[in-house]
């Protein structure tokens, strides 16, 4: 079973001497990842923050994500928080 699943970059990132091509994302967020979000502004910063996060990089270096690969992150990321807001049965 996996935990995570990688998404390789269409247009990778440069940070420092090394080349970002992939971000990894679990299968599961926790709460630390989405406590990331509340350092962004606006929906767009919220998630660069949260991919930053998830990433390791600083949000600088996550601003300058293609808008392409900014789109394919962005619906593998709805599709978790969607499974968020499942709600458990209450005794």
């Amino acid at each position: 079973m996996s935990n995570s699943q990688t998404y390789k970059l269409k247009y990778p990132l440069t940070w420092v001497d090394d080349e970002i091509s992939e971000i990894i994302i679990p299968d599961r967020l926790k709460a630390k990842h989405l406590k990331a979000m509340d350092t962004g502004e606006g929906e767009i910063g919220k998630m660069i923050s949260l991919l930053a996060e998830l990433a390791k990089v600083p949000v600088s270096i996550m601003g300058d994500l293609d808008i392409v690969d900014m789109n394919a992150l962005a619906e593998v990321i709805g599709d978790l928080l969607g499974e968020s807001q499942e709600t458990g049965e209450m005794s």
